[in-house]
């Protein structure tokens, strides 16, 4: 896979002698996890019930747990009968204690 992805083995050895690879997907990752290990330390800090969802595709969209990232015009041209469809989770959702803190999802129209 390592292969198929980077053209070559050079991330493998590079990690097997100790060393990080310097490329953007990589300090990505360890951004986005250096900033969920922090809310994770955030949230058992308030001893509060803790928990992490995330919204199925082809799911009913629902303003109360999840927030749209599709743009405008593809909620626009959405008739009132139609039905906005989650296609996938951008971003999962949290509950702590008994605030929800939506999950991102992109939508689509409602095939019918």
């Amino acid at each position: 896979m390592e292969c198929s992805l980077f053209g070559n083995l050079n991330q493998r050895k590079l990690v097997s002698s100790g060393g990080f690879p310097d490329s953007a997907f990589f300090n990505a990752f360890v951004e986005m996890a250096r900033r969920l290990w922090a809310l994770n330390l955030l949230a058992f800090s308030f001893g509060e019930d803790v928990s992490i969802f995330q919204v199925a595709k082809n799911c009913r969209f629902s303003d109360v747990y999840m927030e749209a990232v599709t743009q405008d015009s593809v909620l626009e041209t959405t008739t009132a009968g139609t039905d906005l469809l989650v296609a996938f989770t951008v971003v999962p959702g949290f509950k702590i204690g008994k605030t929800v803190i939506q999950s991102q999802v992109y939508l689509s129209p409602a095939s019918s």
